[in-house]
């Protein structure tokens, strides 16, 4: 029997909402293996062709079932950090963008902790200065105890990748930490980090000169940083209404899903078995509006073809539906403040 603990980690593990990226990177890995998608996939009820849409929404919960199926059929204990190492700010979407137009880097990490559910982790976050040192130190691990190693090899390791992504360049940190004992793959960390970590510590975190934390930033830009921001702060919201079995998680899980099909109020009220009136006054009593979601959706997809795909502007205009390419780039730039070319180059 399970206990209530464990009840309630399962409960919000099926609230809350997660992308499909790092299910995305976690199939591809395996199957440079010959481990087939179906396989990793099982269970998790994720289809291979959402895999081709990265934007869609699912909950931590199936998530989770990818990362065990995952860790079963490649027998590599040390997957977590593999697959956290190949997580750079494309990645993160809008948050890594927004990461990235910062103007410092201690600046970029407040803006990736201040939105955990764009960050996607299963941890708390905090980032402390002790003794000129900078740690970013994890806590709060409250899932699958069977993962648990997997998710902080994960995170430690894909936060480390934002780190040298938002500067540039590939650093080792000064210090690595685990509170668990040594596992089995202890050598790889020293192969994935460029540090060997301390096992069985007070505390997990990763520690680099506190220096490093006024560095400014490359692609620093004030009026793209503070867009970017404010539209994380709108998808933080939303996303938190995403999860679990809502009418509003079941709406947004749709336009995500499939914005194009979906592009009017009717077609997804007719998709839940509603009329479009009772669609409607059920988003204004969450104090939103059906254009407002769909937008959102559409930015999103439209920023992940121009980050991870080399389709044409003409090309990604088409899959979002638009008959003309001007109109879809008269329609980014409403929603980023940046044309969909100068969006690429910056990516």
């Amino acid at each position: 029997m399970s206990s209530p603990g464990s009840l309630a980690r399962q409960l919000a593990a099926h609230q809350v909402s997660a992308t499909l990226h790092t299910v995305a990177i976690v199939v591809q890995q395996l199957r440079q293996l010959g481990i087939p998608a179906s396989a990793v996939l099982r269970g998790s009820r994720i289809t291979e062709a959402s895999l081709r849409q990265p934007a869609e929404l699912i909950t931590q919960a199936q998530e989770l079932t990818v990362f065990a199926n995952a860790l079963e059929r490649s027998g590599n204990p040390a997957l977590g950090l593999e697959v956290g190492a190949a997580m750079h700010l494309p990645s993160y979407g809008l948050l890594g963008y927004a990461m990235m137009v910062n103007p410092t880097l201690v600046r970029a990490l407040r803006c990736a902790l201040k939105f955990p559910r764009l960050l996607g982790s299963y941890f708390q976050l905090e980032l402390r200065v002790l003794g000129g040192q900078a740690w970013l130190q994890v806590s709060g691990y409250h899932y699958r105890s069977d993962l648990e190693v997997f998710n902080t090899d994960l995170c430690v390791a894909s936060m480390w990748a934002l780190i040298c992504d938002v500067l540039g360049q590939r650093r080792a940190p000064t210090a690595v930490c685990f509170a668990y004992a040594q596992p089995a793959h202890g050598p790889a960390y020293q192969r994935v980090l460029g540090c060997h970590p301390e096992f069985g510590a007070a505390r997990t975190g990763i520690g680099f000169p506190g220096e490093w934390l006024d560095q400014t930033l490359q692609f620093a830009e004030p009026v793209s940083c503070h867009m970017a921001t404010q539209q994380c702060e709108q998808l933080e919201r939303e996303w938190s209404r995403a999860g679990g079995d809502s009418l509003m998680a079941r709406v947004l899980r749709l336009l995500y899903a499939d914005p194009r099909r979906f592009a009017n109020l009717d077609a997804v009220a007719t998709e839940l078995c509603l009329s479009g009136r009772t669609l409607r006054r059920h988003l204004q009593g969450n104090q939103t509006r059906f254009q407002t979601l769909l937008d959102q959706a559409m930015r999103d997809r439209a920023l992940d073809y121009l980050q991870k795909t080399q389709l044409t502007i003409a090309e990604i205009a088409d899959r979002l539906g638009y008959a003309e390419p001007a109109s879809f780039r008269q329609a980014f730039r409403r929603w980023t403040g940046q044309s969909p070319s100068q969006m690429r180059r910056s990516g």
